[in-house]
């Protein structure tokens, strides 16, 4: 309920793509926010010295995005870490930083992907 509630929503197109932050369970959280409507969720967990990221997508996106490759691997160099994952199901874990800069790169990527304009919900 924490991570629904902490959601930051927008609007690719005819896909809603949601961010929250959590503590802890963020591959749950990112299930959750897909069983409640959204396309694409991105959950931070951020920690004392890393972040952990997990990302899940409706299996109907995958035609158009591998999560793991065409997202979260974009975002390894801008959190000095690892990530990666499956067409719906991806991770990341790097130093804790500002999700806001992530969010914006993530962002901007789906734009590239879908060649779509972010609009904020």
């Amino acid at each position: 309920v924490k991570a629904i509630s902490r959601t930051d929503a927008y609007r690719l197109d005819n896909l809603i793509v949601a961010f929250s932050n959590i503590g802890s369970f963020e591959a749950a959280s990112a299930r959750s926010i897909i069983k409640t409507g959204a396309d694409i969720a991105i959950v931070f967990s951020p920690r004392e010295e890393e972040m952990r990221i997990s990302g899940r997508c409706r299996r109907q996106l995958t035609e158009k995005i591998h999560l793991g490759e065409d997202l979260f691997s974009e975002v390894e160099d801008t959190i000095n870490g690892s990530a990666g994952g499956h067409d719906s199901a991806a991770s990341a874990n790097g130093k804790n930083m500002e999700r806001e800069e992530i969010k914006i790169e993530m962002l901007d990527r789906l734009e590239e992907i879908f060649n779509s304009q972010v609009e904020e919900l």
